[in-house]
């Protein structure tokens, strides 16, 4: 990826995601109750088998995820914006997919507008950008 292309989300993500991925929006708000768009991480995962999560909120510009498909498969990621960054540890078997596509998303942001915030209201994570 070049960093004047904003990295690819899965078919079916939330416009909002989107949005702020592209920088057309400051902030995203992603809610833990409708993960219908994340791809299943195994393939034996049965199709219509949805993913569930927990936000666990931590310390300033942190918070931990579970997200779980039933008691087939579960990943925890601890999740913190820093110095403009976000920094995702954990992940298990996915953590090469998901810590490249960081990178990408840091490298795009970082042409464009960084990360300010993220914060955890009404057991929503929220996502912001650094003003202009």
């Amino acid at each position: 990826m070049n960093d004047s292309t904003p990295p690819p989300l899965p078919p079916g993500a939330p416009q909002e995601l989107q949005d702020f991925v592209a920088c057309r929006t400051d902030q995203v708000v992603l809610d833990p109750s409708d993960l219908s768009w994340i791809p299943k991480p195994m393939p034996w995962l049965p199709e219509a088998l949805m993913p569930s999560a927990e936000v666990i909120p931590g310390k300033p510009n942190h918070v931990r995820l579970k997200v779980r498909w039933a008691l087939l498969f579960r990943v925890r990621l601890d999740a913190s914006v820093n110095d403009g960054r976000l920094l995702v540890e954990g992940g298990g078997p996915l953590h090469g997919v998901i810590g490249h596509w960081v990178d990408d998303l840091n490298a795009y942001l970082g042409e464009h507008r960084p990360l300010d915030s993220l914060d955890v209201l009404g057991g929503k994570v929220v996502v912001r950008k650094q003003s202009r």
